[in-house]
């Protein structure tokens, strides 16, 4: 059986990779069977490995960390549809050969750089296929006005800003707040909060200094400014029996 990684930028799909090694390696360096050119990814960031029939992902002690379905590995066996995420990339294990999917040839993505051309394919299943992946619907946060009530702000885009920068999603004012803050990343599979170098960022009341999944619930706050995220669940199929 073919096995496939599909490369996602963005929640953008960029193109696939047949898996036709025993080792396949990810990261910035362009010896990589799959390179990200960004400078959050580590040289040689992580590693598909081929174990008879199964396949471990790998992370390569990178800077940054690899993630499998939201959680930090090390290594971990992959299952179909499993989504490993580095920074902004997703990459999805599946079996389905996208370009038999579309009917029109797709590249191997071995070389992926920010703000390169998406691949040409039938939008329709394009749309179909950030559908299956994404665990929700859409999410929003909740943050408390001056006079104590909360108003939504939906996470329509890529990227919610928030920091003293006029330009962000939503503005913080004072004196030691930095241009960013923090922002929330809609990705493939799902949503992270990604904190500002000095944000001073909590999530549910710990400090964190890396990009964390978020999940229904979760309480945010930067700069004594407190909000909560709420995520649309897709609503589960009734029960035809």
């Amino acid at each position: 059986m073919m096995l496939f990684i599909h490369v996602y930028f963005n929640g953008v799909l960029k193109g696939q990779v047949e898996l036709r090694k025993e080792l396949t390696t990810i990261g910035r360096s362009k010896d990589n069977d799959i390179q990200i050119d960004n400078s959050g990814v580590s040289t040689h960031h992580a590693r598909i490995v081929q174990e008879g029939q199964s396949y471990f992902i790998e992370d390569a002690s990178s800077t940054n960390g690899t993630n499998v379905n939201g959680e930090p590995v090390s290594r971990k066996q992959l299952e179909y549809g499993d989504l490993i995420s580095i920074l902004k990339y997703t990459l999805k294990f599946s079996p389905l050969d996208l370009q038999t999917e579309t009917g029109k040839p797709m590249s191997q993505a071995t070389n992926l750089v920010d703000g390169a051309g998406t691949i040409d394919i039938d939008v329709s299943h394009l749309d179909q296929l950030l559908k299956q992946q994404n665990p929700v619907n859409g999410a929003y946060l909740l943050i408390p006005n001056k006079d104590g009530r909360q108003r939504k702000r939906p996470l329509t885009n890529q990227t919610f800003t928030i920091g003293k920068d006029p330009l962000s999603d939503f503005v913080i004012r004072g004196w030691f707040v930095p241009r960013s803050a923090m922002r929330v990343d809609r990705r493939v599979d799902g949503y992270y909060l990604v904190p500002g170098k000095r944000g001073q960022v909590q999530l549910n009341g710990s400090r964190v200094h890396n990009e964390v999944r978020l999940k229904d619930g979760d309480n945010l706050s930067a700069r004594r400014i407190a909000m909560q995220f709420v995520a649309d669940h897709p609503e589960e199929p009734a029960d035809r029996n």
